[in-house]
């Protein structure tokens, strides 16, 4: 088996769905399962049970499983101890984030990698913020970058990257009273941590919001308050370069609503692929 095989065994094992397996390894949906017939006829066994309804490991594939892990683990250990031969660092570092941090952040942390550490390839996937920790336990990731939740995991490590202000922002000529008297409903985000920094904050100034609805993206949030549907909050950073900046108002606020503390993180252990800890040293302790 190819590197790029095993990679596509593992995400089977993982997904137990052939599309998911597709689309996540970029390798039509024919060619996973002509790799999985080629791999049972080679070891005289089934390593997953299929039907038209689901997907599940044997005991065999079980076991299978276990060995592509372990040989996807040595590779990457050969690739640090080579990258230490040459004395250059290199390797895939897998990093995990939102959409809005991929455009706001992202960009700041990897320029100077990239410039200094050229043979560092990346991976990225994004998705819910609130998933970072979960992925780097389960070892799909790296790397995250996600705002510190109120309680980090033992298992985590994290380093502050930098505090991201968040912006009320309404329709062009809408204001607070607008929202005071629900004239103006509310479209809250969907992360449980914004939610709650925002929900505190609308208490201790004593309003009680109407609800429109809940949105994941920044994008969708600005159209829907740009064309007047209702106010929001999003991370200052999002709002400013956002090309529907001057369709919306953002609101002067006092006091000001909480910010985000944003870090980096990965799974604490004893050492680290080259590749992860020259991004990781990247950011001071704090």
């Amino acid at each position: 088996m190819t590197i790029d095989e095993i990679k596509v065994m593992i995400e089977l094992s993982k997904t137990l769905h052939f599309g998911k397996t597709s689309r996540a390894t970029h390798m039509s949906a024919p060619s996973v399962t002509r790799l999985v017939q080629r791999l049972e006829d080679e070891l005289g066994c089934r390593l997953f049970d299929r039907d038209n309804r689901r997907v599940q490991l044997t005991e065999a594939g079980k076991v299978f499983q276990q060995y592509v892990e372990q040989q996807l683990r040595a590779w990457s250990e050969l690739q640090v101890a080579i990258s230490g031969v040459k004395g250059t660092v290199s390797g895939l570092v897998r990093i995990y984030c939102s959409v809005t941090a991929s455009h706001s952040i992202l960009t700041d942390i990897l320029r100077p990698i990239k410039d200094r550490y050229p043979e560092i390839r990346v991976a990225l996937s994004t998705g819910p913020s609130e998933e970072t920790f979960q992925k780097i336990s389960d070892d799909e990731v790296d790397i995250g970058i996600c705002a510190y939740p109120k309680a980090v995991p033992s298992s985590i490590k994290i380093r502050k990257i930098k505090e991201v202000g968040l912006s009320v922002i309404v329709p062009k000529g809408a204001s607070l009273d607008d929202i005071r008297s629900n004239a103006l409903p509310f479209i809250y985000p969907k992360s449980a941590l914004t939610r709650s920094y925002i929900s505190d904050w609308f208490h201790q100034q004593g309003i009680a919001v109407k609800v429109y609805t809940e949105l994941a993206d920044v994008d969708g949030t600005m159209s829907l308050v740009s064309l007047g549907y209702g106010a929001s909050v999003i991370p200052s950073l999002s709002c400013a370069s956002h090309h529907l900046r001057d369709q919306v108002e953002v609101l002067p606020m006092t006091p000001e609503l909480p910010s985000l503390k944003v870090g980096i993180c990965c799974k604490k252990k004893v050492t680290y692929p080259s590749y992860v800890k020259v991004i990781m040293d990247a950011f001071p302790s704090t």
